[in-house]
């Protein structure tokens, strides 16, 4: 309940409570809320300690670092089956070999963890973001390596558009609108624009506009006032609504099907028939697009390859461990981390039945947990300030 439902402690005792309301007792006497939290990170650090390199052979890891939480940066690497399995990796595809947190990942600390990681078995291929220190790590290290393809999207049209006056007046009037918020055309207000990974995210507003540029008629007088520029931006709005189509329907296929020689060539003849029949910046466009597919087609070794170049997944670890991290970012990173490996064994119910997860947390302590904290997170950014208030007054 705590991993899979994301339930608190507390509210677990409450289920309980319920439970043996209902069907007489069933569930027994509840633990305490301190309890149920011990166990979870007991069970999650035995799963943790049992892995630490990548286990079998015919394997690909997938790393990347997280977003910065008060000066921390968590790296997790995932092990994923090296031939794609015919859908998009989810949580039950994956487990995970390594998490380290520390302040400012560079190439010879990555590199340092991917020894760690591949110290028994080498990974068939390596899949990340465009990261310079990843992709450097893995070229000294002699590994394939594999961009992920909506990260390498996103950098092609951040090349392509990040300093175009359409995108920019774009943009300005966005921003203007939204001192509408709080009229009655509110609702008509676009998504707000995202800071990080911008380029990842713009097709969000695309879609708003393009929805809002062919039911303009519809709109009451204000919402016309508000929202006119975008008429005299109509041709922007349909050249990035086809580039978005463009974009999706590629995507689509490569994370539903892998990169192999035959998707491969089935991209590049999209593309020559859509991106290279346009004007000249979509034909630039089109052919980064056309060097991204065959470099990475490049690491193909034979017709029957099919990887995964798709770090979706990890993105999404990512998002569920914060989303149960604490809302206060000057804590950093917690133990609460250990979630990772629980979460990811118990994702799918039909899978959970033969864990053995009373073995798991019996050859674990709490004092392992504390050792585990020390070599593997920083100090809580809030314990520090609260030892230098102390001082400071004298306590």
């Amino acid at each position: 309940m705590f991993c899979h439902c994301g339930l608190s402690p507390r509210k677990i005792i409450s289920v309980i409570g319920v439970f043996n309301m209902l069907f007489d007792g069933i569930a027994g006497k509840a633990p305490s809320h301190q309890t149920i939290f011990d166990w979870v990170l007991k069970y999650g650090l035995s799963l943790s300690q049992a892995t630490g390199t990548l286990q079998e052979k015919n394997r690909a890891l997938i790393i990347d670092n997280s977003v910065n939480m008060n000066g921390q940066e968590l790296h997790l690497e995932l092990e994923a089956p090296a031939t794609h399995p015919g859908h998009p990796l989810t949580h039950n595809d994956v487990w995970l070999v390594r998490m380290k947190v520390d302040k400012g990942w560079n190439v010879e600390m990555i590199k340092e963890q991917l020894r760690r990681a591949t110290s028994e078995n080498a990974p068939e291929y390596i899949v990340s973001d465009n990261a310079k220190t990843i992709g450097r790590a893995c070229r000294e290290m002699e590994f394939r390596h594999h961009r992920d393809i909506s990260h390498s999207f996103g950098v092609f049209l951040e090349r392509t558009y990040a300093n175009t006056e359409e995108l920019s007046e774009f943009n300005q009037k966005l921003g203007f609108a939204r001192k509408y918020s709080h009229t009655a055309i509110g609702c008509l207000m676009p998504p707000k624009r995202r800071a990080y990974a911008r380029f990842m995210n713009i097709f969000d507003r695309i879609d708003w506009a393009y929805s809002m540029l062919h039911n303009f008629f519809k709109l009451p007088p204000l919402g016309k006032s508000a929202f006119g520029f975008l008429q005299k931006q109509a041709c922007f709005i349909e050249e990035m609504k086809n580039v978005m189509d463009w974009y999706r329907h590629m995507e689509e296929l490569i994370k539903e099907k892998g990169l192999s020689r035959k998707t491969s060539n089935e991209c590049k003849r999209y593309i020559h028939a859509t991106f290279m029949q346009q004007e000249e910046r979509l034909r630039n466009l089109g052919q980064m697009l056309l060097d991204y597919f065959k470099q990475e087609e490049s690491l193909l070794e034979s017709d029957d390859d099919v990887h995964n170049i798709c770090s979706d997944i990890i993105e999404s670890v990512f998002g569920y461990a914060k989303s149960r991290l604490s809302s206060n970012p000057n804590n950093g990173f917690t133990t609460l981390v250990l979630l990772v490996p629980a979460h990811l064994r118990v994702a799918n119910l039909s899978s959970c039945k033969g864990l053995d997860v009373h073995d798991n947390m019996a050859s674990t302590r709490l004092n392992d947990i504390t050792k585990w904290r020390r070599e593997t997170l920083l100090a809580n950014p809030c314990f520090s300030r609260a030892r230098t208030m102390s001082m400071a007054v004298g306590f």
